[in-house]
């Protein structure tokens, strides 16, 4: 989920401007060498203003 400087989330219902945002983040913080990672689109929820994020570390 990508946020504004308010907290206000960036781009609602838009999943492609979503993942644009998440991406460019991680760059800015890993560089090239990006962490191995998940983006899934969940086309609905019970209601369309409800967000939805799941967060998890796996330890191997």
């Amino acid at each position: 989920m990508s946020y504004d400087k308010a907290s206000g989330v960036l781009h609602p219902g838009d999943f492609k401007a979503q993942a644009k945002e998440a991406f460019r983040a991680l760059l800015a913080i890993f560089g090239k060498k990006l962490p191995a990672s998940t983006l899934v689109a969940v086309s609905a929820l019970a209601h369309p203003d409800w967000l939805i994020e799941v967060e998890a570390i796996a330890v191997i």
